[in-house]
């Protein structure tokens, strides 16, 4: 098996419009996806989020915003479901989520909405850490699936009976290692200048503040220890697939693999990451392997 590295999520869709790619991770169900593509279970519920700069406000109403510029990158399902909830928001449609973020970051957006994992990765990956996490539409959460091309109905079924396995604590701790992200909360500024003047409500607002405070703290503690143990899931996954699953990046090094390649490398799974092929001299032989043991 042969993963593809892609520069957009449009151009993921396009490759497998045309059956150049049979699988996709990670996908939202929609009906014109249904033509072309049959989808697992789902595996990961994923809440959507704003991702907005440092020093913007908590969104709490969406509805009530005005003259605010929303930035999507091209071909996702969201864009349908904005453009039709809150057209009191303008959008930005750009070809790729690095120039989503870095524009969010200079000021040319306001804002975007993006899934909560995609963009703690990219934020990490692009080292973009005055950005933040200022709220979310919980409608909008995603159902994350497989999307597995038409022409190979087996390999679905094969990638179904696995998900039945997995136990949603451990896909939240594999997450957990991507998303590392500062989250915006709201701080009740207007309640706080109402009650300035009298010394007995200023300190009711400040134990209330607390309290969400601490509430805040449980919930994303409860984050961080759902998406540790979704990892152990995730590398459950992968290590049940009888053919060799590996990701790299643009410069050929190993990012993910699976324990039946690991095992071809004579190394534990965790090792092989950030080698390249000529790290093991066995390039021909790895190749070769590969192939002859895919048995989907």
């Amino acid at each position: 098996m042969e993963v593809f590295s892609t520069q957009s999520w449009d151009e993921s869709l396009v490759l497998s419009k045309k059956g150049k790619c049979i699988l996709l991770p990670f996908l939202n169900r929609t009906p014109e996806r249904d033509v072309w593509l049959n989808f697992t279970r789902p595996y990961f519920i994923d809440s959507h989020v704003f991702v907005t700069r440092v020093d913007h406000d908590y969104i709490a109403n969406v509805a009530g915003l005005r003259n605010k510029i929303m930035v999507l990158p091209l071909g996702t399902s969201v864009e349908e479901r904005v453009r039709m909830d809150y057209p009191n928001l303008d959008l930005v449609i750009v070809p790729d989520e690095v120039t989503v973020f870095r524009m969010v970051e200079d000021g040319r957006a306001d804002m975007t909405l993006r899934s909560l994992t995609m963009a703690a990765h990219t934020i990490r990956k692009e080292g973009r850490f005055n950005l933040k996490i200022a709220g979310g539409i919980p409608a909008y959460a995603n159902e994350l699936r497989a999307g597995v091309h038409r022409d190979y109905p087996e390999l679905r079924d094969r990638l179904d009976a696995a998900i039945a396995t997995l136990i949603p604590e451990e896909i939240q701790d594999a997450v957990n290692r991507h998303v590392p992200i500062r989250v915006g909360y709201r701080m009740g500024h207007g309640l706080f200048f109402q009650v300035a003047g009298t010394l007995l409500l200023l300190l009711m607002a400040a134990g209330l503040w607390t309290v969400q405070l601490r509430l805040f703290n449980r919930k994303l503690a409860g984050l961080a220890e759902k998406a540790r143990r979704a990892e152990q899931h995730l590398r459950q996954l992968i290590d049940l697939m009888p053919g060799y699953v590996f990701v790299r990046d643009q410069q050929g090094r190993f990012v993910i693999t699976n324990r039946a390649l690991a095992d071809l490398l004579g190394c534990l799974p965790d090792r092989v990451a950030g080698k390249t092929d000529l790290d093991y001299g066995r390039i021909r032989i790895m190749y070769s392997c590969i192939w002859q043991r895919i048995t989907w």
